[in-house]
């Protein structure tokens, strides 16, 4: 009799803790550059630094979402 898990079902529990992981260090990193340091608000630093922060947090979230899909894709 085997023990331990079936390989297919681990490398499938290893990609939901990976898009999991990587979506929360993004979160997190996203809200507490945006808050902790203000770049979220407009009054505290001028208009293209929250401009070039938001721009940042977009390419970002795009990244993740590729990676995201090519992590689903990867059997």
């Amino acid at each position: 009799m085997e023990q331990g898990w079936d390989p297919q079902v681990s490398r499938f529990f290893i990609r939901i803790i990976n898009a999991l992981t990587w979506t929360l260090i993004w979160m997190i990193g996203s809200a507490t550059i945006g808050f902790y340091f203000g770049l979220a608000f407009p009054e505290r630093y001028p208009f293209w630094v929250c401009l070039i922060y938001y721009i940042c947090v977009a390419v970002a979230l795009f990244g993740l979402i590729r990676y995201l899909f090519r992590l689903r894709a990867a059997k």
